[in-house]
């Protein structure tokens, strides 16, 4: 059972990001700024982080190789090792949770991480009155979604108990609780459309809520 989703997507400290750059303008593609080293090599001076994670860094990787993100042709894979090992030099972390504060604080510029993480940097960022400015970027040559879920093991022994929980957690209220303290979309949408109020600075680059879509 789906109950959050998101993506894997580039976050930046706009501010820190523009003055490593300096006259180097912005790329049309934002992964640029991790696997390109015209780009990468300016920003390691302040701080890149990749996940540390095989299964989601893999896919973005391929993506950006041109390749399908889970192609079953072993040569393809060739391609994505390529661009890994050119932006190796640049990586100064892999963290798949650590670096949600320290791209709040200041101490990263650019981080491959979850839309969800990124917007919570963001949050304590203007909660801190830090003057960080964090932003998630959407490429539009493509990103890699993840699906939260919830499952009941086939040897569970509270099954019922199971049900109970997940039915809870579907409630349309306990859901958007839960939605808006992890800045990360969710399956539901409360009766009526009535949301719980939340900052709009959060939710920058998380969703449309159906009213406004067109």
């Amino acid at each position: 059972m789906t109950w959050l989703w998101g993506y894997v997507t580039v976050g930046i400290n706009v501010g820190k990001v523009k003055a490593a750059l300096g006259s180097l303008p912005m790329p049309t593609n934002p992964w640029d700024l991790i696997f390109k080293p015209e780009f990468a090599g300016k920003l390691k001076s302040c701080g890149i982080n990749v996940l540390d994670s095989a299964s989601e860094v893999l896919p973005v990787a391929m993506i950006y190789a041109g390749k399908e993100p889970y192609s079953k042709v072993a040569k393809d894979y060739d391609a994505a090792r390529d661009v890994l090992k050119t932006a190796r030099p640049f990586v100064t972390r892999f963290s798949s949770s650590g670096y949600i504060n320290d791209l709040a604080e200041g101490q990263l510029c650019v981080v491959m991480g979850y839309s969800g993480d990124i917007n919570i940097a963001r949050q304590r960022a203007i909660d801190a009155k830090s003057g960080q400015d964090i932003r998630a970027l959407i490429p539009a040559t493509g990103a890699t979604l993840f699906f939260d879920t919830m499952a009941i093991p086939k040897d569970a022994q509270n099954v019922k108990n199971a049900h109970l929980f997940i039915n809870y957690i579907l409630r349309p209220e306990v859901h958007a609780t839960l939605s808006n303290k992890v800045s990360t979309p969710t399956r539901m949408w409360p009766p009526g459309n009535s949301w719980p109020s939340r900052s709009p600075t959060t939710r920058q680059s998380s969703w449309v809520p159906p009213t406004s879509r067109k």
